[in-house]
């Protein structure tokens, strides 16, 4: 009976090491497809500590899982994931920073990369901000072979961000924060080979959009955009979120933009 259970088992499909630690090490082999990612920035941005998602492709472990609350929880075999965490190299006399690391990770278990996901922080130099610190929203980019994946070994993209400085009573009260000109849907990469990714990365730290609580209403803002028109928005987390004026003033060779939704009469 055991040796049936085997060979129907090798019949369904790739064979998986159930093991009680599963060895994460990874050996790439030498024909492995590796990733250079460079994030050119600029003075006060930078990149936070990145974190690489890797999935075996030979290994599953035990891991919980939660559907509906505890009534439909437990654990179940899955396939082993490893997470890697390298370090930014600056490079000098520059803003750029980069990282290099393979797509196929190899080892016993056979480590695919998943995903990797980072932000971005930045620090402004206006005095009203008081050198704070925001960071952008997170930015995540997927590896899989699927029909939608971009398969090029050469990609370039560009992350557009504006300052957010909300008053407050006084200056030591004043917030800052850091929105994306939109909402960046980055697609699925699975290069043919080798490559480079680059991310260039600015901020328009001239193009600061102010907010003051509502007199009004605690829960609403006032607006004021930098070609001096006004709006409102209806609690603090959607200030510059996906922001239509704020879009039009970003692009090039149009400082002032007409009537949008939400302007102040």
């Amino acid at each position: 009976m055991k040796k049936f259970a085997i060979a129907l088992l090798m019949l369904c499909g790739p064979v998986f090491a159930v093991l009680a630690q599963v060895d994460r090490t990874h050996k790439p082999a030498e024909d492995a497809r590796w990733i250079t990612l460079i994030v050119q920035a600029q003075e006060g941005l930078q990149p936070l500590p990145i974190s690489l998602k890797y999935e075996a492709q030979k290994c599953k472990e035990e891991r919980p899982y939660g559907v509906g609350g505890q009534s439909q929880s437990g654990s179940m075999l899955m396939r082993a994931l490893s997470f890697e965490k390298p370090s930014w190299t600056k490079k000098a006399g520059s803003h750029d920073y980069l990282l290099s690391f393979a797509l196929d990770g190899g080892g016993d278990c056979q480590w695919q990369l998943q995903s990797l996901e980072f932000r971005l922080q930045y620090q402004s130099r206006d005095p009203r901000a008081k050198n704070q610190q925001a960071q952008s929203g997170q930015i995540d980019i997927d590896f899989r072979n699927d029909k939608s994946a971009l398969r090029r070994a050469d990609v370039r993209m560009k992350l557009d961000y504006f300052p957010v400085l909300v008053l407050g009573d006084d200056a030591a009260k004043n917030q800052l924060k850091l929105r994306a000109k939109m909402l960046y849907l980055l697609p699925h990469f699975d290069p043919p080979e080798s490559g480079i990714i680059v991310l260039r990365s600015q901020v328009f730290e001239d193009m600061t959009l102010i907010a003051r609580q509502s007199p009004e209403d605690r829960y609403s803002y006032l607006l004021q955009y930098p070609d001096g028109s006004t709006g409102k928005a209806s609690s603090q987390d959607t200030i510059g979120v996906e922001d239509s004026r704020m879009q039009c003033l970003l692009e090039t060779g149009k400082p002032v933009c007409g009537k949008y939704p939400g302007d102040a009469d």
